[in-house]
């Protein structure tokens, strides 16, 4: 007997053995997971960077860019400019068209005054 191991010493090796196996491929597998854990932490930090350094770039900037601030100043500087020729030219013919009305009034008169007495 002392060649060969009785059924009971085989089946305790053989179950050993079992648990052995399992252990390593549960250790394996907490490795792994361990590896994909630290992965995931270091491609988080990575984008928490990279969205801190976008926000912090659309805040440090304006919303509103220098160039249509300057475009809109232009607009309303031309705006008020031509609103003014506008009214030069407006006033300049109401004197044109008032010379004209008396012209008109002295000829008018001029005809006809003798006529209405």
């Amino acid at each position: 007997m002392g060649e060969f191991m009785d059924k009971s010493g085989a089946a305790k090796a053989i179950a050993q053995a079992i648990m052995l196996k399992r252990q390593r491929i549960q250790a394996e597998a907490m490795s792994a997971l361990d590896a994909k854990t630290n992965e995931m932490l270091l491609r988080n930090a990575q984008n928490t960077a990279e969205q801190s350094k976008i926000t912090a770039r659309l805040a440090s900037g304006s919303s509103i860019k220098t160039e249509t601030l300057e475009k809109t100043w232009q607009t309303i500087v031309s705006g008020i400019e031509e609103t003014k020729q506008i009214q030069e030219n407006a006033r300049k013919q109401r004197i044109e068209d008032q010379k004209k009305l008396e012209a008109i009034k002295d000829d008018f008169n001029k005809r006809f005054s003798g006529a209405l007495k």
